[in-house]
Protein backbone atom coordinates (compact mmCIF):
# COMPACT_ATOMS: atom_id res chain seq x y z
CA UNK A 1 0.00 0.00 0.00
CA UNK A 2 1.36 3.42 -0.92
CA UNK A 3 0.09 6.85 -1.92
CA UNK A 4 -0.11 7.64 -5.60
CA UNK A 5 3.34 8.57 -6.94
CA UNK A 6 2.98 9.38 -10.64
CA UNK A 7 4.25 12.57 -12.29
CA UNK A 8 0.92 14.40 -11.92
CA UNK A 9 0.55 13.92 -8.15
CA UNK A 10 1.24 16.79 -5.72
CA UNK A 11 3.44 16.68 -2.58
CA UNK A 12 0.83 17.97 -0.10
CA UNK A 13 -2.80 17.07 0.50
CA UNK A 14 -5.11 19.60 -1.21
CA UNK A 15 -7.71 21.31 0.96
CA UNK A 16 -11.02 19.46 0.51
CA UNK A 17 -13.85 21.37 -1.09
CA UNK A 18 -16.96 22.11 1.01
CA UNK A 19 -19.03 19.00 1.68
CA UNK A 20 -21.99 18.39 -0.60
CA UNK A 21 -24.97 16.06 -0.26
CA UNK A 22 -23.79 12.46 0.33
CA UNK A 23 -24.83 10.03 -2.39
CA UNK A 24 -23.80 7.08 -4.56
CA UNK A 25 -21.91 6.50 -7.81
CA UNK A 26 -23.95 6.40 -11.01
CA UNK A 27 -22.95 5.28 -14.53
CA UNK A 28 -25.22 7.83 -16.22
CA UNK A 29 -27.60 7.29 -19.14
CA UNK A 30 -26.38 8.50 -22.54
CA UNK A 31 -29.78 7.90 -24.11
CA UNK A 32 -31.33 10.69 -22.08
CA UNK A 33 -28.18 12.80 -21.73
CA UNK A 34 -27.44 11.96 -18.07
CA UNK A 35 -23.79 12.15 -17.10
CA UNK A 36 -22.11 9.55 -14.91
CA UNK A 37 -20.69 10.42 -11.48
CA UNK A 38 -17.38 12.33 -11.64
CA UNK A 39 -14.69 10.74 -9.45
CA UNK A 40 -13.03 13.75 -7.81
CA UNK A 41 -9.59 14.21 -6.25
CA UNK A 42 -11.36 14.83 -2.91
CA UNK A 43 -12.91 11.37 -2.97
CA UNK A 44 -9.76 9.57 -4.11
CA UNK A 45 -7.64 11.34 -1.48
CA UNK A 46 -10.19 10.48 1.20
CA UNK A 47 -10.09 6.78 0.30
CA UNK A 48 -6.30 6.82 -0.02
CA UNK A 49 -5.76 8.47 3.41
CA UNK A 50 -8.20 6.09 5.11
CA UNK A 51 -6.21 3.13 3.76
CA UNK A 52 -2.85 4.72 4.64
CA UNK A 53 -4.01 5.40 8.22
CA UNK A 54 -5.22 1.82 8.56
CA UNK A 55 -1.89 0.56 7.18
CA UNK A 56 0.30 2.59 9.54
CA UNK A 57 -1.93 2.19 12.62
CA UNK A 58 0.20 -0.52 14.25
CA UNK A 59 3.68 0.55 13.18
CA UNK A 60 3.81 -0.65 9.56
CA UNK A 61 5.54 1.47 6.90
CA UNK A 62 3.56 1.84 3.67
CA UNK A 63 5.23 -0.22 0.93
CA UNK A 64 4.28 -0.09 -2.75
CA UNK A 65 5.38 -3.70 -3.32
CA UNK A 66 3.11 -5.18 -0.62
CA UNK A 67 -0.60 -5.74 -1.14
CA UNK A 68 -1.76 -7.11 2.24
CA UNK A 69 -0.69 -4.35 4.62
CA UNK A 70 -4.20 -3.17 5.55
CA UNK A 71 -5.17 -6.71 6.58
CA UNK A 72 -1.81 -7.14 8.33
CA UNK A 73 -2.34 -3.95 10.36
CA UNK A 74 -5.91 -4.91 11.29
CA UNK A 75 -4.71 -8.35 12.46
CA UNK A 76 -2.15 -6.66 14.71
CA UNK A 77 -4.68 -4.21 16.14
CA UNK A 78 -7.30 -6.91 16.76
CA UNK A 79 -4.83 -9.49 18.10
CA UNK A 80 -6.17 -11.88 15.47
CA UNK A 81 -2.97 -13.83 14.79
CA UNK A 82 -2.55 -17.45 15.92
CA UNK A 83 0.87 -19.06 16.50
CA UNK A 84 1.81 -22.56 17.66
CA UNK A 85 5.28 -22.71 19.26
CA UNK A 86 7.33 -25.83 20.05
CA UNK A 87 10.82 -24.29 20.16
CA UNK A 88 12.55 -21.06 21.16
CA UNK A 89 12.03 -18.09 18.86
CA UNK A 90 11.74 -14.30 18.70
CA UNK A 91 8.16 -13.12 18.32
CA UNK A 92 7.45 -10.35 15.82
CA UNK A 93 4.65 -7.76 15.77
CA UNK A 94 2.76 -10.15 13.48
CA UNK A 95 2.56 -12.74 16.28
CA UNK A 96 0.33 -10.55 18.48
CA UNK A 97 -2.80 -12.48 19.31
CA UNK A 98 -2.89 -16.06 20.58
CA UNK A 99 0.39 -17.93 21.09
CA UNK A 100 0.07 -21.62 22.06
CA UNK A 101 3.26 -23.00 23.62
CA UNK A 102 4.12 -26.72 23.88
CA UNK A 103 7.49 -27.34 25.57
CA UNK A 104 7.24 -31.14 25.50
CA UNK A 105 10.46 -31.36 23.47
CA UNK A 106 12.51 -29.11 25.76
CA UNK A 107 12.80 -25.66 27.39
CA UNK A 108 11.55 -22.69 25.35
CA UNK A 109 12.60 -19.04 25.41
CA UNK A 110 10.23 -16.59 23.73
CA UNK A 111 11.62 -13.10 23.05
CA UNK A 112 8.78 -10.57 22.97
CA UNK A 113 8.43 -7.95 20.20
CA UNK A 114 9.68 -4.42 20.82
CA UNK A 115 6.81 -2.26 22.06
CA UNK A 116 8.01 0.60 19.84
CA UNK A 117 7.22 -1.51 16.77
CA UNK A 118 3.47 -0.86 17.32
CA UNK A 119 3.69 2.87 16.66
CA UNK A 120 2.47 3.95 20.10
CA UNK A 121 -0.64 1.73 19.98
CA UNK A 122 -1.43 -1.06 22.43
CA UNK A 123 -0.95 -4.65 21.29
CA UNK A 124 -2.14 -7.86 22.98
CA UNK A 125 -0.42 -11.20 23.49
CA UNK A 126 -2.36 -14.12 24.96
CA UNK A 127 0.17 -16.86 25.78
CA UNK A 128 -1.16 -20.28 26.80
CA UNK A 129 1.06 -23.19 27.78
CA UNK A 130 -0.47 -26.59 27.04
CA UNK A 131 2.13 -29.13 28.21
CA UNK A 132 2.47 -30.57 31.72
CA UNK A 133 6.25 -31.17 31.66
CA UNK A 134 8.91 -29.79 34.00
CA UNK A 135 10.55 -27.93 31.10
CA UNK A 136 10.78 -24.17 31.52
CA UNK A 137 9.04 -21.62 29.32
CA UNK A 138 10.53 -18.14 29.68
CA UNK A 139 9.38 -14.83 28.23
CA UNK A 140 12.31 -12.45 27.61
CA UNK A 141 12.25 -8.74 26.86
CA UNK A 142 13.85 -6.91 23.95
CA UNK A 143 15.89 -3.76 24.52
CA UNK A 144 14.85 -1.84 27.64
CA UNK A 145 11.24 -3.07 27.54
CA UNK A 146 10.14 -4.72 30.75
CA UNK A 147 7.59 -7.46 31.32
CA UNK A 148 5.51 -6.28 34.28
CA UNK A 149 8.58 -4.64 35.90
CA UNK A 150 10.81 -7.66 35.16
CA UNK A 151 13.36 -8.58 32.50
CA UNK A 152 11.96 -12.10 32.15
CA UNK A 153 8.74 -13.91 33.03
CA UNK A 154 8.23 -17.63 33.65
CA UNK A 155 5.13 -19.38 32.26
CA UNK A 156 4.32 -22.36 34.52
CA UNK A 157 2.83 -25.56 33.16
CA UNK A 158 -0.82 -25.13 32.17
CA UNK A 159 -0.79 -21.35 32.68
CA UNK A 160 -2.23 -18.56 30.53
CA UNK A 161 -0.75 -15.08 30.55
CA UNK A 162 -2.21 -11.95 28.96
CA UNK A 163 0.20 -9.15 28.10
CA UNK A 164 -0.60 -5.68 26.81
CA UNK A 165 1.93 -3.17 25.47
CA UNK A 166 1.68 0.35 26.86
CA UNK A 167 2.97 3.67 25.45
CA UNK A 168 5.71 3.88 28.08
CA UNK A 169 7.53 1.02 26.32
CA UNK A 170 6.68 -1.98 28.51
CA UNK A 171 4.52 -5.10 28.54
CA UNK A 172 1.88 -5.09 31.29
CA UNK A 173 0.50 -8.41 32.53
CA UNK A 174 -3.07 -9.10 33.59
CA UNK A 175 -2.41 -10.78 36.91
CA UNK A 176 -2.20 -14.55 37.45
CA UNK A 177 -5.04 -14.26 39.99
CA UNK A 178 -7.42 -14.65 37.03
CA UNK A 179 -6.36 -18.30 36.88
CA UNK A 180 -7.73 -18.79 40.40
CA UNK A 181 -10.95 -16.96 39.56
CA UNK A 182 -11.47 -19.05 36.41
CA UNK A 183 -10.95 -22.30 38.31
CA UNK A 184 -13.32 -21.19 41.06
CA UNK A 185 -16.08 -20.40 38.57
CA UNK A 186 -15.56 -23.70 36.75
CA UNK A 187 -15.60 -25.78 39.93
CA UNK A 188 -18.71 -24.17 41.42
CA UNK A 189 -17.63 -25.54 44.78
CA UNK A 190 -14.85 -28.02 45.46
CA UNK A 191 -15.05 -31.38 47.22
CA UNK A 192 -14.65 -31.04 50.96
CA UNK A 193 -12.78 -34.25 51.76
CA UNK A 194 -9.53 -34.10 49.78
CA UNK A 195 -6.15 -35.61 50.44
CA UNK A 196 -4.10 -32.41 50.55
CA UNK A 197 -0.81 -34.31 50.51
CA UNK A 198 -1.54 -36.06 47.19
CA UNK A 199 -4.02 -33.79 45.44
CA UNK A 200 -2.03 -32.26 42.58
CA UNK A 201 -4.50 -29.48 41.96
CA UNK A 202 -4.45 -28.49 45.60
CA UNK A 203 -0.66 -28.29 45.54
CA UNK A 204 -0.80 -26.14 42.38
CA UNK A 205 -3.24 -23.77 44.05
CA UNK A 206 -1.00 -23.48 47.12
CA UNK A 207 1.97 -22.58 44.90
CA UNK A 208 -0.19 -20.13 42.97
CA UNK A 209 -1.52 -18.41 46.08
CA UNK A 210 1.97 -18.08 47.56
CA UNK A 211 3.31 -16.65 44.32
CA UNK A 212 0.44 -14.16 44.13
CA UNK A 213 1.05 -13.08 47.71
CA UNK A 214 4.71 -12.46 46.93
CA UNK A 215 3.94 -10.49 43.77
CA UNK A 216 1.21 -8.44 45.48
CA UNK A 217 3.59 -7.57 48.33
CA UNK A 218 6.32 -6.58 45.87
CA UNK A 219 3.92 -4.38 43.91
CA UNK A 220 2.59 -2.83 47.12
CA UNK A 221 6.15 -1.94 48.14
CA UNK A 222 6.81 -0.32 44.76
CA UNK A 223 3.60 1.74 44.89
CA UNK A 224 4.17 2.75 48.51
CA UNK A 225 7.72 3.88 47.72
CA UNK A 226 6.46 5.89 44.75
CA UNK A 227 3.70 7.47 46.83
CA UNK A 228 6.12 8.32 49.65
CA UNK A 229 8.57 9.90 47.18
CA UNK A 230 5.88 12.17 45.80
CA UNK A 231 4.58 12.96 49.28
CA UNK A 232 8.06 13.97 50.44
CA UNK A 233 8.60 16.22 47.40
CA UNK A 234 5.31 18.05 47.69
CA UNK A 235 4.76 17.97 51.49
CA UNK A 236 3.24 21.12 52.99
CA UNK A 237 2.37 22.53 49.54
CA UNK A 238 -1.16 23.72 48.77
CA UNK A 239 -3.08 21.85 46.06
CA UNK A 240 -6.52 23.44 45.82
CA UNK A 241 -7.81 20.84 43.36
CA UNK A 242 -6.97 17.84 45.48
CA UNK A 243 -9.63 18.27 48.17
CA UNK A 244 -7.31 19.20 51.06
CA UNK A 245 -5.35 22.34 51.82
CA UNK A 246 -2.09 20.82 53.07
CA UNK A 247 -0.29 17.74 51.82
CA UNK A 248 1.38 15.57 54.44
CA UNK A 249 1.90 11.94 55.39
CA UNK A 250 -1.56 11.70 57.02
CA UNK A 251 -3.55 13.59 54.41
CA UNK A 252 -5.92 10.74 53.43
CA UNK A 253 -9.00 12.92 53.65
CA UNK A 254 -11.90 13.20 53.26
CA UNK A 255 -13.43 9.88 54.23
CA UNK A 256 -10.29 7.79 53.75
CA UNK A 257 -10.03 8.67 50.04
CA UNK A 258 -8.50 11.48 48.06
CA UNK A 259 -6.19 12.44 45.25
CA UNK A 260 -3.13 14.55 44.51
CA UNK A 261 -2.55 16.37 41.19
CA UNK A 262 1.09 16.84 40.29
CA UNK A 263 2.54 19.65 38.15
CA UNK A 264 3.33 17.22 35.29
CA UNK A 265 -0.41 16.30 34.98
CA UNK A 266 0.02 12.93 36.76
CA UNK A 267 -2.55 12.14 39.43
CA UNK A 268 -2.23 9.84 42.47
CA UNK A 269 -5.53 8.62 43.96
CA UNK A 270 -6.37 6.34 46.85
CA UNK A 271 -9.29 5.03 48.87
CA UNK A 272 -11.13 2.12 50.49
CA UNK A 273 -13.71 -0.13 48.79
CA UNK A 274 -15.57 -3.35 49.68
CA UNK A 275 -16.50 -6.21 47.37
CA UNK A 276 -20.01 -7.63 47.58
CA UNK A 277 -21.03 -11.22 48.35
CA UNK A 278 -20.15 -12.25 44.81
CA UNK A 279 -16.57 -11.12 45.35
CA UNK A 280 -16.75 -8.09 43.02
CA UNK A 281 -17.16 -4.32 43.10
CA UNK A 282 -17.41 -1.69 40.36
CA UNK A 283 -16.24 1.64 41.81
CA UNK A 284 -15.28 5.11 40.62
CA UNK A 285 -12.12 7.06 41.42
CA UNK A 286 -12.35 10.36 43.34
CA UNK A 287 -11.53 12.12 40.04
CA UNK A 288 -11.45 10.89 36.44
CA UNK A 289 -8.07 10.52 34.75
CA UNK A 290 -7.93 12.69 31.63
CA UNK A 291 -6.26 10.02 29.49
CA UNK A 292 -5.13 6.79 31.14
CA UNK A 293 -4.93 4.87 34.42
CA UNK A 294 -1.39 3.47 34.27
CA UNK A 295 -1.26 1.55 37.57
CA UNK A 296 -3.93 0.27 39.96
CA UNK A 297 -2.73 -1.55 43.08
CA UNK A 298 -5.19 -3.20 45.49
CA UNK A 299 -4.44 -4.70 48.93
CA UNK A 300 -6.64 -6.31 51.56
CA UNK A 301 -7.38 -4.05 54.53
CA UNK A 302 -7.50 -6.89 57.10
CA UNK A 303 -4.74 -9.33 56.16
CA UNK A 304 -4.42 -10.40 59.81
CA UNK A 305 -7.43 -12.61 59.09
CA UNK A 306 -5.31 -14.90 56.91
CA UNK A 307 -4.30 -16.90 59.98
CA UNK A 308 -1.08 -18.79 60.62
CA UNK A 309 -1.99 -22.11 59.00
CA UNK A 310 0.38 -23.78 56.58
CA UNK A 311 -0.48 -23.16 53.83
CA UNK A 312 -1.97 -19.71 54.61
CA UNK A 313 -5.58 -18.70 53.97
CA UNK A 314 -5.27 -15.55 51.88
CA UNK A 315 -7.96 -13.40 50.38
CA UNK A 316 -6.68 -12.53 46.91
CA UNK A 317 -7.71 -9.39 45.06
CA UNK A 318 -7.30 -8.81 41.33
CA UNK A 319 -8.11 -6.01 38.91
CA UNK A 320 -10.64 -7.26 36.35
CA UNK A 321 -10.87 -4.01 34.34
CA UNK A 322 -9.66 -0.47 34.81
CA UNK A 323 -10.61 2.72 32.98
CA UNK A 324 -10.19 6.48 33.29
CA UNK A 325 -13.07 6.86 35.73
CA UNK A 326 -12.92 3.69 37.82
CA UNK A 327 -12.34 -0.04 37.92
CA UNK A 328 -13.80 -3.49 38.61
CA UNK A 329 -12.01 -5.48 41.34
CA UNK A 330 -12.67 -9.11 42.26
CA UNK A 331 -11.56 -11.21 45.20
CA UNK A 332 -11.52 -14.87 46.19
CA UNK A 333 -10.61 -16.56 49.46
CA UNK A 334 -8.46 -19.72 49.46
CA UNK A 335 -9.05 -21.93 52.47
CA UNK A 336 -6.38 -24.19 54.07
CA UNK A 337 -8.10 -27.28 52.64
CA UNK A 338 -7.78 -25.92 49.11
CA UNK A 339 -11.42 -24.91 48.70
CA UNK A 340 -12.21 -21.42 47.42
CA UNK A 341 -15.09 -19.04 47.73
CA UNK A 342 -16.11 -15.58 46.63
CA UNK A 343 -15.96 -13.17 49.51
CA UNK A 344 -17.12 -9.73 50.59
CA UNK A 345 -14.00 -7.96 51.85
CA UNK A 346 -12.58 -4.48 52.23
CA UNK A 347 -9.46 -3.38 50.35
CA UNK A 348 -7.41 -0.26 49.88
CA UNK A 349 -6.20 0.95 46.50
CA UNK A 350 -3.73 3.34 44.94
CA UNK A 351 -4.28 4.49 41.34
CA UNK A 352 -1.71 6.40 39.30
CA UNK A 353 -2.37 7.92 35.90
CA UNK A 354 -2.60 11.09 33.85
Amino acid sequence: MQRTDNSTSVPTLPTPKPAGTPGYFYNGNKDVGELGTIVSDDFLNMVQEELINATTLMGLTADKTKFGQVAQSISRAAGANFTYVTASQTLTPDHVGIVIVDSTNGPINLVLPLVAAFGGKSARLFIARTDATANTVTLTRQGTNQIDFQNTKNVPSGFRIQLFSEPGGNWIQFRDVQEVLDRTAADNGLQTNINTANDVRYQEDVKLSNRIITEVNDRATQCNNLFNDYTAKFANKVDKESGFSQLGNNALQPGGSGYMKLPNNWIIQWGLQTTDATGAVNFTFPVTFAQYCAVLQVNESAADGWGISNPPSPTIFGVATRAQGGAVVKCVSINPDGSRMWKAAQFSYVAIGF
